[in-house]
């Protein structure tokens, strides 16, 4: 039961309540773990001076007593003024919530001091913590870090935390104020209380860090040690910088002329926060196997002006690939035409590749990053520091999101991990022999991005093997337009992985719209048309069990038609409708339960439609009163159709689907399945419910805020 301490707010305010009043939940779940048992130090007494067991009523050693009787406590009675359940704490979770609930918990305010000493309390006591995840944007204070730190300080027993998880609180009123390092933070601590130190660096070795919306260099000082700490055991790392403070100097990376001004204690530098990565000093080149920064510096300006006239032929190569048979699609053919200005590449290569070499010095194998998971946000990409402080054939998950210069990082590891070419000799006709999968050495399985460029795709296609993406999610930044069309992530996604996609969201929306004047009409860039429609739903992809995209109600029919070719299908998510006559989105949705009523195996439970959110759930069988509450149809269903249902009592339970896909443990109450199976019909009954989108359940949910 004190396994998890999950705090989750809801998305919005209760419209019967102007303002939230009263204790909340954080309040009332960290009270009863603060206090230990023996807080007050009523400690029994000593064996020598105990002569009788003491009163199971009162506490006194009297044997004659009686207990109607009164008298006072001795000072040897033992009260349980607390408890200890704080040691069985996994996990400490606190989530995000609206903005007028949790802006009183900021660390520059009195509640937020309290609640950071209250949490501090409860970290100390959670010896056998292993994720702490602070995901509310109010900051946390030093009284938390040190609680955290001193975990891994407690004799005769091992330190477990392994996870942390911190998002920073908002300090844009400061954004006029100098930049700020580690050095310069120590001295002006007193003046200024919105920088909390000592911070990060005073953690023990962790395997996953997560520090989001930084907007102090201080910070990014203290994560610098903690990733040095953590250097032989660090196997996730994302790093996210504010958007206030993305366009701040300390950000960016220094360019060449700026070398006389880069300095290790200073910001900016020439990796800019990337510089964090590497070992704080490089051991100088002395057989070959270790390459300074200056030099892989000197190798990335030559390799730059060498390729420069490759890059042109590289452009001449990628051409533009359009689907005639969907003739139909009227809207993308007036999207294209009234772009002319805009180079429309697909991103495809059609003539062999040319024989490429590795270009980029390489560390000791000791000294990089053997990081398997590896997202950033809002950070400037400097390759030259990237390429050789990473295992890049180790890295299962990457996430750029909103990062500037992502190309030359596309480019850089499809020149360093693509295979080589076929030797021209065992070409057979037009066709180029296929690579064996051994081949690829990169093992790169989740790929997310909101900057899709032609070397993206170029990468995906020579660099990963076919059919080894499991989830890819693809978003155009606000600044950002992608000249990369859906028929080629059509081709080189969609087909070349279509046994192993898992999770797909192909998203071209605009995340931020300033009025409601002003209509959203980039999304149209990535529509399905009937054959992308017919490819997804036709069976093709047999793993598929979260799927988001933008469609023109011209296929919606079509698209019901073949949803039973999905039985996987967990979760759709719709981005768009075009040209929809439904004024009433969930008219949409009710017919997709139409298909659900009439094929109960299918798993489909989830049903995203643009804004709003449905979920299917099973209303009792028929005949019985519509007052049935509705059970979640495939609560965490797996690979095997098992899943996990969570009854009243808050104990989970197992069932499993049989071949018909009804549960086969007893659900019901003298329905007689002997005429069930003579009808041949089911008669389970199903009804549809408006939710909130399920952010924790459903990974093309939470990734449609284009964020970390």
């Amino acid at each position: 039961m004190y396994s998890r301490f999950d705090i989750v707010w809801p998305e919005s305010l209760n419209p019967s309540t102007d303002e939230y009043t009263g204790v909340d939940a954080l309040s009332y779940g960290l009270s009863t773990l603060v206090m230990g048992e023996d807080v007050f130090h009523q400690l029994p007494l000593p064996k020598h001076n105990q002569q009788s067991p003491a009163c199971a009523h009162c506490g006194c050693n009297d044997p004659a007593h009686q207990p109607n009787q009164t008298q006072a406590v001795t000072p040897g009675f033992r009260s349980r003024r607390g408890n200890y359940y704080a040691q069985y704490t996994r996990t400490f979770s606190i989530g995000n919530g609206p903005l007028s609930w949790v802006q009183e918990y900021s660390v520059n305010r009195e509640v937020g001091k309290m609640l950071g000493t209250l949490v501090a309390l409860a970290v100390a006591r959670m010896v056998n913590l292993e994720a702490f995840i602070w995901d509310m944007p109010t900051g946390v204070v030093r009284e938390i870090w040190l609680a955290l730190a001193s975990l891994a300080n407690r004799p005769g027993h091992e330190c477990r935390l392994e996870r942390v998880w911190v998002r920073w609180h908002d300090n844009s009123e400061h954004l006029l104020r100098p930049n700020t390092s580690l050095l310069s933070s120590l001295l002006s601590t007193l003046k200024n209380t919105h920088i909390e130190h000592p911070s990060l660096s005073v953690l023990p070795p962790l395997k996953s860090v997560t520090i989001l919306d930084i907007d102090e260099a201080a910070y990014v000082d203290e994560l610098a040690i903690l990733i040095e700490r953590s250097r032989d055991r660090l196997v996730e790392l994302r790093i996210g910088i504010s958007s206030k403070a993305s366009v701040l100097n300390w950000v960016r990376c220094l360019k060449d002329t700026d070398n006389s001004l880069n300095s290790p204690k200073f910001w900016p530098r020439v990796a800019g926060v990337l510089s964090i990565l590497s070992k704080p000093e490089e051991p100088a080149q002395q057989n070959g196997s270790i390459t300074s920064s200056s030099a892989v510096e000197e190798s990335v300006q030559s390799e730059s002006s060498l390729s420069t006239e490759q890059d042109k032929e590289r452009e001449t190569e990628i051409q533009q690939e359009t689907n005639h048979s969907s003739q139909g699609d009227d809207k993308q053919s007036s999207l294209s035409s009234n772009k002319r200005d805009v180079p429309l590449i697909a991103g495809v290569l059609t003539s062999t590749p040319k024989t490429r070499t590795p270009y980029y010095g390489d560390q000791a194998n000791n000294d990089k990053l053997k990081l398997q998971v590896f997202e950033l946000e809002r950070v400037p990409l400097h390759v030259a520091t990237l390429l050789p402080t990473i295992e890049w054939t180790r890295l299962t998950t990457l996430t750029l999101m909103a990062c500037a210069d992502h190309e030359s990082l596309w480019r850089a590891l499809r020149r360093k991990y693509a295979p080589p070419p076929v030797p021209a000799n065992k070409l057979k006709g037009d066709r180029r022999p296929s690579i064996e999968a051994s081949e690829y050495s990169l093992n790169l399985k989740h790929l997310r991005t909101d900057n899709v460029s032609p070397y993206l795709m170029l990468f995906i296609k020579e660099a990963i093997a076919p059919n080894t993406l499991e989830s890819v999610y693809l978003h155009e930044a606000p600044d950002y337009d992608s000249t990369v069309q859906i028929d080629a992530i059509y081709k080189h996604i969609l087909r070349r992985h279509r046994l192993s996609l898992r999770k797909v969201l192909i998203d071209a929306s605009e995340r931020f719209i300033s009025g409601p004047d002003l209509p959203d009409s980039r999304w149209q860039k990535w529509t399905f048309n009937r054959d992308m429609v017919s490819f997804v739903t036709g069976g093709r992809m047999p793993q598929l069990r979260e799927l988001g995209m933008a469609m023109d109600h011209l296929h919606w029919h079509h698209f019901l038609q073949r949803l039973p070719n999905m039985p996987r299908l967990y979760a759709l998510y719709l981005t768009h409708i075009g040209n929809t006559p439904q004024r009433d989105l969930k008219e949409l949705a009710l017919q997709v339960l139409d298909i659900v009523s009439i094929r109960p195996d299918l798993k489909i439970t989830y049903i995203g439609l643009q804004g709003k959110c449905y979920q299917i759930l099973e209303g009792g069988r028929e005949g019985e009163f519509d007052e049935t509450p509705g059970v979640d149809r495939h609560s965490g269903v797996d690979d095997d159709g098992v899943f996990e249902e969570e009854n009243s009592d808050g104990h989970q339970h197992f069932s499993a689907l049989d071949d018909s896909g009804h549960l086969s443990s007893d659900l019901s109450d003298g329905y007689d399945d002997t005429e069930q199976e003579d009808e041949g019909v089911s008669r389970v009954r199903f009804r549809l419910q408006e939710i909130l989108f399920y952010d924790d359940k459903i990974s093309i949910f939470k990734a449609r805020h284009g964020v970390i």
